[in-house]
């Protein structure tokens, strides 16, 4: 089982981590905290989540979003149950679906007022297909974005987001009703993710990356990572990379312009099993 990169949807609990199903397996694990990782609950999803890092949402003060394989977007309720919310087809034969022709859903997540959002590719030029929820009725909510071509969303969490245009890659905030979209970034990244207050990274499959701070900054590009990078971390304490190598986890730090060896992690894993 993988777990998604993205099973905190907030900065904030309670936080949620899924594993996608593999191995056979047809449900998707799930794992709960409401003290920011200190203690985790297991739970759940009696289907298989989309391969996507934004396939689950956990909300501010209602309930979680999870975006399935087959399409459906469902909400979760009482007793670790769940219930289909909507799916691609409906939102695509909506109304904004039909405005930016919506042709697939990428990401589920919430602003920070509790509205929920979907999002996906629209076949529109210039328009991401953010769709927002308002009494069961849904808004296409997406801002525009220069250069004429299809948007991809990457990924969403909260009022950010990270889009795909052609050969570049644009962050995305949302104000209140209005979105401020970043200058490009050329290439596709192979991974990418949020820190706080609205920043964001991404990585290249060349090894380099891009981070991006406040609403209408720009991206800052950084030396290339240390080998086996796959995700990078932004905190108080500056750009942190995570590499792996097989059961070993280290945490390089950027001190002024050099990744310097922050801390070194032994992971405890049994191969052959299923857990």
């Amino acid at each position: 089982m993988s777990p998604t990169t993205a099973g905190w949807s907030r900065p904030a609990p309670p936080g949620r981590w899924s594993f996608r199903p593999s191995q056979g397996l047809a449900f998707s694990p799930l794992a709960t905290s409401t003290d920011q990782g200190k203690n985790w609950t297991a739970g759940v999803l009696g289907t298989a989540l989309a391969d996507v890092p934004d396939a689950l949402a956990a909300g501010p003060t209602g309930p979680d979003l999870a975006l399935l394989r087959d399409g459906d977007i469902d909400q979760s309720g009482p007793g670790g149950s769940w219930s289909k919310l909507t799916s691609v087809s409906a939102l695509a034969a909506s109304a904004g679906g039909r405005e930016c022709g919506l042709g697939g859903v990428d990401a589920v997540s919430f602003e920070m007022n509790g509205v929920k959002v979907v999002a996906g590719s629209c076949a529109r030029p210039g328009v991401a297909g953010v769709f927002t929820d308002t009494n069961g009725t849904w808004r296409l909510d997406g801002p525009s974005v220069p250069g004429g071509g299809q948007v991809r969303v990457l990924r969403l969490t909260g009022t950010t987001a990270l889009l795909g245009a052609g050969s570049s890659v644009y962050a995305a905030w949302l104000n209140g009703s209005s979105w401020t979209v970043s200058a490009a970034l050329a290439g596709s990244p192979v991974a990418s993710g949020f820190g706080a207050n609205g920043s964001a990274w991404v990585l290249f499959g060349d090894g380099h990356g891009a981070v991006i701070g406040a609403p209408g900054g720009g991206w800052q590009q950084l030396p290339a990572a240390p080998t086996g990078t796959a995700a990078l971390a932004l905190g108080g304490t500056g750009t942190e990379a995570l590499a792996v190598a097989n059961t070993l986890l280290t945490i390089w730090r950027l001190d002024g312009g050099t990744w310097t060896k922050a801390q070194t992690i032994k992971v405890p894993i049994v191969f052959g099993s299923s857990s």
